[in-house]
């Protein structure tokens, strides 16, 4: 059986469930994005999760976690679980739920 997942190639709020566990599967890169407010650094980690290959971007509060639990060599983190927590936060006036992950040590 095939489950269809219309939730994008990112990890989000819509397909990474209040207390589910990633898995870093690859190495991270690092690269400069244009946004709309102008350019940005984002860190993009190849992980599992329910069976699925995503790719985690995660807030700075949740890349410090993974930091101090794991070391700064990013290439150290394959194969290391995180769990996955849902936040709300309040951006341009809107609220939205965001995911914080929190590193399995």
């Amino acid at each position: 059986m095939v489950i269809a997942d219309f939730s994008g190639e990112f990890l989000n709020a819509e397909n990474a469930p209040e207390n589910s566990e990633i898995t870093i599967t690859g190495k991270a890169t690092i690269e400069q994005k244009k946004g709309a407010k102008g350019n940005y650094t984002s860190t993009d980690i190849p992980i599992s999760i329910n069976g699925a290959e995503k790719i985690y971007s995660p807030s700075r509060e949740s890349g410090k976690r993974m930091v101090k639990a794991w070391g700064s060599e990013m290439d150290n983190w394959i194969g290391k679980k995180a769990i996955i927590k849902h936040v709300l936060k309040q951006i341009g006036g809107v609220t939205s739920t965001y995911i914080e992950a929190y590193p399995k040590e």
